[in-house]
Parts: structure tokens; sequence; C-alpha cells
């Protein structure tokens, strides 16, 4: 009797400790989404071609398309701005491109992590951690569409700036999730009172 017993409470302790142990893990999830070798396609391709500037747009609009700008044709025309501008650029961090969202990825969970411990969100924070190449603009964003959080990341950063900018935005994402969980909270509690 006394070992089933012992079997029993030796169970239910580590019942309690596992819920315990979920109860105060941060409730995020960040996955990435790492576009850097369809750059990589589009920058081999240009460069095999000795592509011209509008022969190197085209190639650019149907292999990689992608610019922290506005989708909107004015935004195209910052997009092949910022592209003309950082064309000679790019064999300089060629390197760290090949490289992928490796270089991004682990600052952006340890951030993710710090955030979500300070500001403590009670439901599942979905975010993906979108890494691409940009124009050496320096610009990041964080978005939310259709309930999906993204942040995007340029991978040609400045290491120096890299964790305020990833601080920044994933602060944002965890504010944008934080706001949307309160949001369904307080539609169902409108719903439940009628």
């Amino acid at each position: 009797m006394s070992k089933i017993l012992f079997t029993f409470l030796f169970c239910l302790l580590t019942f309690f400790v596992i819920v315990q142990t979920k109860k105060n893990a941060p409730l995020i999830n960040l996955n990435t989404k790492d576009i850097t070798p369809k750059f990589l396609s589009f920058y081999d391709t240009s460069i095999k071609q000795n592509a011209s500037e509008e022969n190197r747009w085209n190639l650019w609009k149907t292999m990689y398309d992608f610019a922290a700008t506005p989708p909107t044709p004015q935004g195209d025309s910052i997009a092949r701005k910022l592209l003309d501008q950082a064309w000679s650029r790019y064999p300089s961090i060629i390197n760290l491109i090949k490289k992928g969202a490796s270089v991004i990825s682990a600052i952006a969970k340890k951030e993710f992590t710090e955030i979500a411990d300070l500001l403590k969100p009670d439901s599942t924070i979905n975010v993906t951690l979108l890494v691409y190449v940009g124009g050496f603009e320096g610009n990041a964003f964080t978005t939310a569409q259709n309930g999906k959080i993204t942040t995007a990341i340029a991978i040609e950063t400045r290491p120096s700036t890299l964790p305020l900018i990833m601080t920044h935005e994933l602060t944002h994402a965890v504010h944008i999730g934080m706001g949307r969980l309160l949001r369904e909270r307080l539609i169902l509690t409108f719903h439940k009172s009628r």
C-alpha cells in the first residue's frame, strides 16, 4: 500500500511542478522566416547576367520584391531608389547575408523572452521574425495583419544598434499581441453579458 501511495504522491507532485513551470513560463512563440536566400538568388542572377539597372530592377521585382516601404507605387519607387543606391554596397555584406537569419534570430529570442518576462502576457503571443536584406536604410518595422504579428529586421542592421532596434520592435509585437488579447476578452465579456 505504501508503494502505491508513494507513487501517487510522486505523480501528484510532478503534476504540480509541471503546472507551476508552465504557469511561470513566458507565453510567447517566435518563429523565424528567412528571406535572405531569395535575395541571394536575385543577387547571383543579377551578377551572372551583368544586369543593367533596369534589368536588375525587373529581376528584383520577380525574384525578391521585398522592401521596408509601403506596398504602393510610391513605395516601389522608394524601393527602386534604395536598391540602386545599395547595389555597390552589397558585396561588402554578402558573407553576412549568406549566414542568413542565424545572425539575428538568437538575439531576437533573447530580447523577446526578456520583454515577455517584463510585460507578462497572460495568453500566448505568436510573432514571426522576418529577416530580410534591405537597402542599408536602417528601417525595421512591426505589423499585424489578419491576427498575425510580424517583426521585420534587415540583416545588414549594424551590430551596435541591433539589440536596441530588436527590443523596440519586439516590444511593439508584444504590445500588439496583448492588445489583441484584451480586445478579444472585452468582446467575449460583452457577448456573454447580453
